[in-house]
């Protein structure tokens, strides 16, 4: 995370679902203007030019301020962007250990926002460039996409087996699978009819997720980082883009210790004095989506790394024999060999040349099928 540099006139906004409201102060710390926009993309590209005339770099030059607020803060950020305003994504986890209140208002916030802006005390998120912001949109996409055919495959599932039907086919989406469910016949012609739904419908989420991972694929085959991370073993292209787009420039990081924690792969530390303990595995200000596909990863690398199965095994031995401990271990281990592979540009030392090539010339050709 970057730390905000004071600007000159400090303007902080606050973002709700439907409107923002905002604070400008002036050098001196006294509010010059208060006001509010619906949050929408042309409210707020209209609110950003206004801003940028009244105090733009002809009157001073300004800064603005915003919080991070799910994906509500894209259309303020980007109108600021455009309008030619410095803006910074204030960090919500640490802004809560500061701003704490019992007066709890969207104006009062937008107020604290640009006060601590004027000071120089925002922790600011790091915001990638619109291109990356869009292939993090793509990724998540890929995701809530599997999760939703692994949702239709497992009612798929329960009809089955309420009549006891089998299917030979080890993937129901396959072609194969498909086939074989649309020729069952259950108990009622309604039953049926829902059976045939959920399969139309996983057809769907099948060809929808095919036409993605081909795009993002393609991505990969663009992406540097993206390239060297696939020479590890259990690393994909899928797993590789996303962790390049995720870590977005490994200068960020200035250790494997920073970017395991990013990760959610470092325990809680608390010191006290002389004492130090060292409890689970911290949760908050981790970025989950790493930490889920890191851990799948792990189980693969495991099974085709001999480095990686020691990893595996001594962890085990060392926590009763819990596996998934011991996928944790290997996940840490990955992630700061990644680091290091970003670090000094080079592919992992130990990788299968041949496996290696394979993963290359699939998205060669994805990016050829994709051009």
């Amino acid at each position: 995370m970057d730390t905000c540099i004071t600007a000159t006139t400090s303007i902080g906004i606050d973002i709700s679902k439907k409107k923002c409201d905002y604070c400008v102060l002036d050098p001196a710390g006294k509010i010059v203007e208060r006001g509010q926009y619906p949050n929408t993309v042309r409210d707020a590209g209209e609110a950003a030019r206004e801003m940028a005339r009244k105090y733009g770099a002809k009157k001073g030059g300004c800064r603005a301020v915003c919080e991070s607020t799910a994906n509500m803060w894209r259309a303020t950020y980007e109108a600021f962007e455009d309008a030619g305003i410095g803006i910074c994504l204030a960090s919500p986890y640490k802004l809560k250990m500061i701003t704490k209140s019992a007066k709890k208002t969207d104006r009062e916030d937008a107020h604290k926002l640009a006060v601590l802006l004027r000071a120089g005390m925002i922790e600011a998120c790091h915001v990638p460039t619109r291109h990356v912001r869009g292939i993090r949109t793509l990724i998540r996409h890929h995701v809530r996409l599997t999760q939703d055919r692994t949702k239709v495959i497992n009612r798929i599932r329960g009809i089955l087996e309420a009549y006891n039907v089998g299917i030979e086919a080890k993937k129901l989406y396959s072609l194969k699978g498909i086939k074989q469910l649309e020729a069952t016949e259950l108990g009622t012609a309604n039953e049926t009819f829902v059976l045939q739904k959920h399969v139309r419908h996983m057809q769907y989420l099948t060809e929808s997720l095919s036409d993605t991972d081909m795009r993002l694929t393609a991505e990969a085959a663009q992406n540097r980082d993206a390239v060297l991370l696939m020479s590890m073993p259990g690393v994909g292209p899928f797993v590789a883009l996303l962790m390049a787009v995720e870590i977005d420039g490994i200068s960020r990081f200035g250790g494997p210790k920073k970017l395991v924690s990013m990760a959610g792969f470092c325990p809680k530390i608390r010191e006290s004095g002389d004492s130090t303990h060292m409890n689970r595995i911290k949760k908050q200000n981790t970025n989950r989506l790493v930490n889920w596909a890191m851990c799948e990863a792990a189980q693969v690398a495991v099974l085709h790394d001999p480095k990686m199965a020691l990893v595996y095994e001594a962890a085990k031995r060392r926590h009763a024999d819990k596996h998934a401990l011991g996928i944790v271990a290997v996940a840490h281990k990955m992630v700061t060999i990644m680091w290091h592979i970003l670090s000094t540009q080079t592919p992992y030392k130990s990788r299968s040349e041949e496996m290696y090539r394979r993963k290359l010339n699939k998205i060669k050709s994805a990016g050829r099928k994709r051009k």
